[in-house]
C-alpha cells in the first residue's frame, strides 16, 4: 500500500523539517511549501491527503489559503490541520479546517489527528 502524503505549509524552516521528520519515520511522505501561495499550488498539483498549515506567512497567510484550498473543487475535500500559535480554533473552523492544534504542540497530539483523520 502507498504510504500517505501530507503537505506541510509552514514558513518556520525548523518547524517544518521537525514535522517532516517525524512524519516520515511515522510512514507518511511528506512534501512542504513555504507559504500559502505556494502551498495552495502544491496542493492543485500534487493532491496530497492530509495539509498541514500555520497561520502566520508570508504571501499568502494560513487564512487566506484555507479560504483557497476550500473554494477550489480540487482541493476542498483535503483535511487541512491547522497548527498555529494563533488562538482562533473558531475562526479556523469556519473557514473549513478539520482540526485546530496551537503551538507550542506535541508531537504525539497531532500524530493523533493525523490519524483520524485518515483512518490509519
Amino acid at each position: 500500500m502507498e504510504p500517505k502524503t501530507i503537505l506541510i505549509i509552514e514558513d518556520d524552516e525548523n518547524i517544518a523539517e521537525i514535522l517532516q521528520i517525524n512524519l516520515e519515520i511515522e510512514g507518511f511522505s511528506v512534501l512542504t511549501a513555504e507559504n500559502g501561495r505556494v502551498g495552495f499550488n502544491k496542493a492543485v498539483k500534487m493532491r496530497p491527503d492530509l495539509i498541514t498549515l500555520d497561520v502566520l506567512m508570508p504571501e499568502r497567510n494560513g487564512w487566506e489559503a484555507l479560504v483557497d484550498l476550500k473554494q477550489d473543487p480540487r482541493t476542498r475535500d483535503i483535511p487541512v490541520v491547522m497548527i498555529t500559535v494563533v488562538k482562533d480554533a473558531q475562526k479556523a473552523m469556519e473557514l473549513g479546517a478539520c482540526f485546530f492544534i496551537s503551538k507550542p504542540f506535541r508531537f504525539d497530539e497531532l500524530f493523533e489527528v493525523i490519524s483520524e483523520q485518515l483512518g490509519c
